[in-house]
């Protein structure tokens, strides 16, 4: 999120995620401070949770308010400074999704499904991806497969463009090159009649 107070331009992390009972828990990652998230409320696009922040010998405590269109969260900081405007952008959000995937290599062409969850964890097919990077649409991870005693490691580099992703994957065995499409769910409202 970025938003500013007085003449500094600030930069946070806003991190959301459901745990284990599904209930919405918050970071709020900051080089200015030490910060608590509580009271997160989500429905239909609109984003409010409260926070108290403490910055050197200073405390103070803050509410948002905001909603959230496709990738983009918009919204405003309300606190006994005022009201501050703030705009933020879901990281990762191009690659974020279930992808079809082609993987050509001499012996042909296979398909795979390759899920990217919103904390840039996945799956390739049902293999467990720790870690997708995402900078400037180069897309990499690394895919960790291990049989009995034995460990193999397959390499994924890649290119967005779109909805698009062309790449290869390297292993100790070769490489193959990947083509995938991203998978855009379209919603049918029933009709009633």
């Amino acid at each position: 999120m970025k938003f500013k107070v007085g003449e500094w331009d600030i930069t946070t992390n806003l991190i959301i995620k459901p745990d284990k009972e599904g209930k919405l828990t918050a970071q709020w990652q900051s080089e200015y401070g030490e910060h608590e998230i509580t009271d997160i409320q989500y429905e239909r696009g609109k984003l409010a949770f409260k926070r108290k922040s403490k910055f050197q010998d200073r405390q103070w405590d803050s509410t948002f308010e905001g909603s959230i269109q496709g990738d983009t969260l918009s919204g405003v900081i309300k606190s006994e400074m005022g009201d501050i405007t703030a705009e933020g952008k879901q990281v990762g959000a191009p690659v974020i999704g279930t992808w079809n995937l082609d993987i050509t290599s001499e012996r042909g062409t296979r398909k795979q499904r390759l899920r990217v969850n919103p904390d840039m964890t996945g799956l390739y097919g049902s293999t467990l991806i720790k870690k997708i990077d995402l900078k400037d649409n180069q897309v990499n991870f690394k895919i960790v497969l291990e049989f009995g005693d034995q460990t193999f490691e397959m390499d994924f580099k890649g290119k967005l463009a779109e909805s698009k992703l062309v790449g290869e994957i390297t292993s100790s065995r070769g490489s193959q090159k990947i083509t995938g499409t991203k998978v855009v769910r379209r919603y049918r409202r029933r009709s009633t009649s």
